[in-house]
Order: C-alpha cells, then structure tokens, then sequence
C-alpha cells in the first residue's frame, strides 16, 4: 500500500529483472492482482510492458487468474493497460469482456 505513487515509476525503474521477476511471481502466489493492476496506472508503459511481460513468464493459470480478476472486480481500465501490452491477454480479456 502506498499513500503517495508519484515515485512509483522511479522505484520501479531500479528493479533488477530477477528483483521485477521475484514481485510478480509473489504477486501471484498470493493472488495480489487487484493491487498490482492498480499500481500499473501510475507507470510509465515501458515498466507497465515490463510488467506484464514478467507476469505472463508465468504459468498459463497466471492468466487465468488476471483475467477472472479483471471480470469480477469490473477493473476494465486496468485491464486496458496490460492488454495493450500483450496479445495473448488483450484476445482473452476481448472474450471475458462479451
């Protein structure tokens, strides 16, 4: 939880990949989705494709999940920043979305 995110993408811009890759991976495993894609609105889009490239290293059921907290939270804006980033994500966020 941050009260001010204006340095967020500073911040995140000093991540090693191993660091980047490490968040995401427990991002995941403790299903953080609604967080994570609340912090990507404050990045600039080379951190939010790195990101979300880091997410969809993972497994499929990573997706998955993403994609199920998108629906039941309605976090469209959200979702409209990772989608843009990955095809894969943007195709199965179009079909969640009908």
């Amino acid at each position: 939880m941050l009260e001010d995110k204006g340095g967020l993408d500073r911040l995140v811009g000093l991540l090693s990949a191993g660091r980047m890759d490490g968040i995401i991976a427990a991002a995941a495993e403790e299903d953080l989705w609604i967080e994570a894609l609340d912090l990507l609105a404050h990045l600039s889009p080379a951190h939010r494709r790195r990101i979300v490239k880091s997410a969809t290293s993972l497994e499929a059921t990573v997706l998955d999940r993403i994609v199920v907290t998108v629906v039941e939270h309605e976090l469209w804006e959200e979702a409209e920043l990772i989608a843009a980033v990955d095809p894969e994500l943007e195709a199965r966020l179009g079909v969640a979305r009908t």
